[in-house]
């Protein structure tokens, strides 16, 4: 049975690292953890009863509470499917940048390398213009656009 855990937001994966850490070292029935991405200040613990993520969740720093009930099959397993990234991205559509330097800049595709997992942009923040190529993991889908030629 998969329960929410409430966690101070922005520590939601430093909150599941130490109640694994924990469940493992006092021998917990805690079975998993998950940190989904898109939900921000909770994370999914999988344990037989709620009774035993409420032991380990004690004294967590980071850790707010657990929410009442059970969360649904069909809730959880949407995080469990893979999302084909390679097949999102084509030229013209405007992304953002995740990481790195260019963090939160908003970058238009000039070119898309399916074989490699690469994504060629431009960014429209920038004075001047020039082509980065980064890894399709490193950007997101703002808007889809239209192909340029």
């Amino acid at each position: 049975m998969f329960f929410i855990v409430k966690v101070t937001p922005g520590r939601e994966r430093a909150a599941a690292e130490v109640i694994m850490y924990k469940a493992l070292a006092e021998n917990f029935e805690i079975f998993s953890v998950v940190v989904p991405e898109d939900l921000k200040g909770f994370i999914y613990t999988e344990a037989k009863t709620a009774y035993q993520i409420d032991l380990v969740s004690q004294d967590i720093k980071d850790v707010r509470g657990r929410l009442q009930g059970i969360v649904k099959d069909e809730e959880i397993s949407k995080y469990f499917v893979e999302k084909p990234t390679i097949e999102e991205f084509s030229v013209g559509d405007i992304v953002e940048v995740k990481t790195g330097v260019f963090k939160r800049m908003k970058a238009r595709v000039v070119d898309v390398d399916r074989a490699k997992n690469e994504v060629t942009i431009e960014l429209q923040e920038s004075g001047s213009i020039f082509p980065i190529t980064l890894s399709m993991d490193l950007v997101r889908l703002v808007e889809k656009g239209r192909k340029q030629v």
